[in-house]
């Protein structure tokens, strides 16, 4: 797991022409990258899925209701990996915006308003729009592994994360669906 962290960070480093710099001194430059980008402030999806389009990043969509969880989450995908970041309280919400963006990763929590994530996933993997994004279940549900796969999630990491673990999970599902939208691609040629 150490070594996939390196191979980001390395991989990070070269895109910025930062070779030979610290792990710190890269985060600092790509959070700066990031709030020039979408801004300090404002955390509205409309402009996150607008910047998308612009940027060519990959989309996550995130349903989670705990504020510094959100926070967290924002800075390692947008900052560690380079990614949009779109997140919901809700999963209904989440859902639309899936059915609607084509994210390339969907990330939920068990425990939310109104709506598990076992039900959450359920859906995701019902509907012909997203039942093949990988859906990762980030929780402090405490529950089994098997019951969190066996609602449709592709893999379960417990809070509270371990950022190099969790920036090697989602860097990891992420370019699968790369290599799978790619296969597609090939297929209908």
């Amino acid at each position: 797991m150490n070594h996939q962290k390196l191979d980001l960070f390395e991989r990070l480093k070269q895109v910025h022409s930062m070779a030979g710099a610290s792990d710190k001194d890269l985060w600092l430059r790509l959070k700066q990258e990031r709030d020039a980008l979408y801004g300090t402030r404002d955390y509205e999806p409309a402009r996150r899925l607008s910047l998308r389009k612009e940027t060519k990043r990959k989309l996550v969509v995130v349903r989670e209701d705990n504020d510094l969880n959100v926070k967290l989450f924002w800075d390692i995908l947008e900052i560690g990996l380079q990614c949009v970041t779109v997140v919901f309280k809700h999963g209904d919400e989440a859902l639309e915006v899936a059915r609607s963006h084509a994210p390339d990763l969907i990330q939920s929590d068990i425990k939310g308003p109104c709506q598990s994530g076992l039900d959450f996933a359920r859906s995701v993997r019902l509907d012909d729009r997203t039942k093949h994004t990988p859906l990762i279940c980030v929780s402090a549900w405490g529950g089994k592994e098997e019951v969190v796969l066996a609602a449709g999630f592709d893999a379960y990491m417990p809070k509270p994360i371990k950022v190099p673990k969790y920036l090697s999970l989602i860097d990891y599902w992420l370019s699968r669906a790369e290599m799978r939208l790619h296969e597609l691609a090939r297929k209908r040629l």
